[in-house]
């Protein structure tokens, strides 16, 4: 009696995420984009990293407009680099010119303007390669993720932390041969073919998700 009370109570809460995620796409993208981040170290879950990355890449195939694909890349990228990038507050509490609260606002001031880069992505890969079919938008859309993550370590001095093959260091050897932005084009593309096909073309998750 107490395990259906609990799995009730479970499916009951589920209804209400699902139903919240479907109200509210770009809240889902935010999400999204904060679980990828959980794919670096220290916590190395870089099989979320992959969900997360490959239901962004849906969602902007599937983007009723250029600017909505551009809008949900932009909500990814924000979650994605304000939780990847928290360990900016740590260096607040080793100084005295600045109040260690301040620490906790870089980030996601921060974000707010590195997340424009994975909007570029989306945004692009939209308008290029939509049209031209799934493996066209995703070597289409891995291409500019390359292009973009260049463009954010170098434009303005440039800000190269947490490019997405660093994930992978550890559990594919090509990322020490092809480099750092080789390594994350070959992560979306892949990502796109291994996940988002058998997860959301057959099993619809992101259409389920957001109609």
């Amino acid at each position: 009696m107490i395990a259906f009370v609990i799995f009730d109570g479970h499916m009951r809460g589920m209804d209400v995420i699902v139903k919240i995620f479907r109200q509210y796409p770009g809240l889902l993208m935010l999400v999204a984009g904060a679980l990828s981040a959980t794919g670096f170290a220290p916590l190395g879950l870089w099989p979320l990293m992959l969900l997360a990355l490959a239901l962004l890449m849906h969602t902007v195939f599937s983007a009723a407009s250029n600017r909505a694909a551009a809008w949900f890349g932009w909500l990814f990228g924000f979650g994605h680099f304000a939780v990847g990038l928290n360990w900016m507050a740590h260096p607040f509490t080793f100084q005295d010119a600045m109040p260690v609260a301040l620490g906790w606002f870089a980030a996601p001031i921060l974000s707010l303007l590195l997340a424009v880069f994975p909007a570029l992505a989306a945004w692009f890969s939209a308008w290029l390669g939509r049209s031209r079919g799934k493996l066209a938008f995703a070597i289409t859309f891995a291409a500019f993720w390359i292009v973009t993550e260049y463009l954010r370590a170098t434009v303005l001095t440039g800000f190269a932390w947490n490019p997405l093959s660093s994930a992978f260091v550890d559990v594919a050897a090509i990322t020490r041969l092809i480099g750092t932005y080789g390594g994350s084009g070959i992560v979306a593309e892949k990502d796109f073919a291994g996940c988002t096909k058998p997860l959301f073309a057959s099993h619809n998750v992101t259409q389920f998700l957001l109609t």
